[in-house]
């Protein structure tokens, strides 16, 4: 079936919703290509009126991507799938194009005139034979509208209801109404089949005849010029009024995109993503103009869209059930009423209207919360969590990491801790110490006041163990070495008990592993590299079991890279070139395995970069100035092309930053100081951005006393005002007690430079 093509067409009142679900259910059980195709929203008023220039349009829309389908597809065979006025639509084409040939054709709920010569034009339909099922019609033996069709306008029959009745076309009935055909059960029964070319089954009307309600026949009678002459009043005075919001026609979409982007390939996947999805006009108009504000890059678009799309759906779920929740409060009502008019109207649908009106509505909440507590603390939950995902939705992570921290507040027990890792997570994205630490410190809060009634529950000591972990690594990024090392003591000594209690339990030992290698963290931190390397080596240790237990599990595959690249710093430390070289190699092979297993991970993808960094430093520390740009210009390119993605993410902004101070190096050390300078300059401006964004942050400082430093050797025009900025930034850590040895010694050496350029 590989080489099938499936072409969905709609009826009126509708955009086809139901070309989805169907488009779902054949590629996932074939390998046939389905298309949907669209000709935009049909209303009854239109229908009703039997103008060429009211019908043809469709018929000409649809004849052109029929045209287009057979065009880019040669050979192949093609099946068509009609509903309702898409009946007519393809008996339209088929009269009247004679060069166009499918293979088969199925009607469903079909207005076809049962006049229609099939004899003659059926024969389009390769491998036609009077009596043969290349063309099946499938009837709803309580589908009123075909009967409508025919008695008030003209062109139509009831073809749908009651049969063709014509040689050539098989006539299938079912007591269904008319969009009874698109359930799961009836397209796997009934139409699989037909992609399969397997026998046509016969249902069970077919076999005892059928009948339909005594009244349809009431309705066969002609009533079609007065009901005509009002149905064409009600268009001309007030169509425009009923009408509902309409998906976006392909070509308002190629209008839009091509004043975005001329990336052909850009356009066609957003073409494919919006006739999968059915985003409505504004809402792609919206999201185009967010994805572009953001700066995020165009061969994402696509990818992101998706993303956005269902944050977006899930928030109207949310909202739905926030009407339910409030559907005794008018004020509430209303509120939410201008958040979903926002999100549903046309050219007017505003992200940021929905936000403001869910927070007035949260708001006017909080000043009624004191009636109803509990029910009231599940509707500011929802409320919360809406907002939450708009922002997720808007890649807005601090704002989502400040909602979802709030929304803890309104949970307890399990689900407030997996709000709160959340918020910890956002944050830690957007470089939000203050409340990564807020959310995680409240992980553990929750934890002990859980386990003082049950003290030997392991869910809650790991969620502890999480905790220390999390709190450590805020303690570490801001310099505090005491505050990170009691907190990952701490999470060393509950992961100890958890992997002896439980041995073969491997998230126990992961955490054991993970608690090890946070030891070893704050013992290199202290020079103490025997230590470290003690620590590291346990770490490891476990993580080379469990890839040996479950070598598919990607996060058992990641914490052992992780562990060769740390006693790649222990050897690199004592300047053991080869052994530092081997561990690194390790790293990397197994962060490009991960990488390329999983595209779409930011984690994964800046895993590789840290790797590229890693062994082009090996290479700069031989003189090997080749292979140390190769390594860096490596990690360098795919860091920009994530920051692209994620401008907002602080650990890939600092990779970025990173990699054009070790192109600068790598410059500087062939004598190129202009291009050494030009690459200090890009990584100072993104240093100075992460700065900004947190000031309490120690590695950001220190990023940037070195910029600084490095400047001042490149630049001797400016050396020494850049050198009394490092000087000042590194002595203000040594004040606070968040300077290394290392850094120490380095601002020992600014020091005596600037009093030698002083001349003191």
């Amino acid at each position: 079936m590989q080489d099938t093509v499936v072409v969905l067409l709609h009826g009126i009142r509708t955009s086809g919703a139901w070309q989805s679900r169907v488009k779902h259910i054949f590629e996932m059980e074939t390998k046939a290509t389905v298309i949907p195709v669209k000709y935009g929203y049909f209303d009854i008023f239109r229908f009703l009126i039997p103008s060429e220039s009211i019908r043809g349009g469709p018929v000409a829309k649809v004849r052109r991507e029929l045209q287009q389908v057979l065009k880019d597809h040669p050979g192949r065979k093609v099946i068509v799938f009609a509903h309702s006025f898409g009946t007519y639509v393809i008996s339209r084409i088929l009269s009247e194009e004679g060069d166009i040939h499918i293979d088969r054709l199925v009607l469903c709920g079909g207005v076809v005139d049962p006049k229609f010569d099939w004899l003659r034009f059926g024969k389009q339909v390769n491998g036609y034979i009077s009596g043969g099922d290349r063309i099946i019609n499938e009837c709803g033996t309580l589908d009123i509208w075909p009967v409508l069709a025919q008695s008030l306008t003209f062109g139509f029959g009831a073809s749908g209801t009651f049969g063709m009745g014509t040689g050539g076309v098989r006539d299938r009935y079912h007591p269904l109404r008319h969009s009874g055909f698109f359930e799961e059960e009836f397209i796997r029964r009934y139409w699989l089949p037909v992609l399969r070319d397997e026998e046509t089954e016969p249902t069970t009307v077919d076999a005892k005849g059928a009948s339909h309600p005594w009244y349809f026949w009431l309705l066969r009678a002609p009533l079609k010029l007065p009901l005509l002459l009002l149905a064409v009043i009600f268009f001309l005075l007030g169509a425009a009024f009923f009408a509902p919001e309409v998906d976006i026609k392909p070509e308002e979409l190629a209008e839009l995109v091509a004043a975005k982007t001329q990336n052909e390939q850009t356009r066609a996947e957003l073409a494919q993503v919006t006739g999968e999805l059915q985003f409505t006009h504004g809402q792609i108009t919206t999201f185009l103009s967010l994805l572009l504000a953001k700066n995020i890059p165009e061969a994402d678009w696509a990818k992101e869209l998706i993303t956005a799309k269902q944050a977006f759906d899930q928030a109207q779920v949310e909202l739905e059930r926030l009407r339910k929740l409030t559907a005794d409060t008018p004020e509430i009502q209303a509120q939410l009423d201008q958040a979903q008019k926002a999100l549903a109207t046309g050219d007017q649908f505003d992200l940021d209207a929905a936000q403001i009106a869910l927070r007035d509505a949260r708001q006017t909440y909080e000043t009624q919360i004191m009636a109803r507590r509990h029910e009231e603390n599940r509707v500011m939950l929802s409320l919360l969590t809406t907002e939450a995902e708009l922002a997720e939705a808007k890649f807005e992570r601090q704002m989502a990491a400040g909602l979802w921290l709030k929304a803890a507040g309104y949970e307890e027990g399990g689900p407030r801790v997996v709000i709160l890792e959340r918020a910890g997570q956002a944050a830690l994205i957007a470089g939000d110490l203050h409340i990564a630490e807020l959310a995680f410190r409240d992980v553990g809060d929750t934890s002990k006041r859980m386990l003082n009634g049950v003290s030997d529950d392991p869910e809650w000591q790991h969620n502890l163990v999480v905790s220390h972990s999390k709190l450590g690594d805020i303690a570490l990024a801001r310099g505090d070495l005491a505050g990170a090392e009691r907190a990952y003591l701490a999470g060393l000594e509950i992961a100890k008990h958890l992997a002896e209690t439980e041995p073969d339990n491997a998230q126990w030992q992961r955490n054991l592993s993970v608690s090890y290698n946070k030891q070893g963290d704050i013992a290199r931190e202290r020079d103490d590299l025997e230590g470290a390397e003690r620590a590291y080596r346990l770490g490891l240790e476990i993580a080379q079991r469990l890839v040996d237990h479950d070598p598919e599990k990607r996060e058992w595959q990641r914490d052992l890279a992780i562990s060769h690249e740390r006693l790649g710093e222990i050897f690199r430390a004592r300047g053991d070139l080869e052994g530092a070289d081997r561990a690194y190699r390790a790293r990397h092979e197994i962060a490009q395995r991960l990488a390329e297993g999983a595209p779409g991970s930011t984690v994964m993808q800046r895993d590789v970069v840290v790797s590229y960094i890693k062994l082009g430093d090996i290479a700069l520390a031989r003189r090997d100035l080749i292979g140390a740009e190769v390594n860096y210009r490596a990690g360098l390119e795919i860091a920009r092309r994530l920051v692209q993605r994620e401008r907002d993410n602080s650990e890939l902004l600092r990779s970025l930053s990173v990699s054009y101070v070790k192109m600068g190096d790598v410059a500087r050390s062939r004598g190129d100081l202009v291009e050494a300078e030009r690459a200090y300059h890009s990584g100072l401006e993104i240093t100075q951005r992460l700065v900004k964004a947190e000031p309490g942050n120690s590695q950001w400082q220190r990023d940037l006393f070195m910029s600084f430093a490095k400047l001042a050797v490149v630049d001797a025009a400016h050396a020494s005002q850049y050198l009394q900025q490092a000087i000042s930034i590194a002595s203000a850590l040594e004040k606070e007690g968040k300077l290394d040895t290392t850094d120490a010694k380095i601002l020992r050496i600014m020091n005596d430079t600037m009093r030698k350029l002083k001349g003191e």
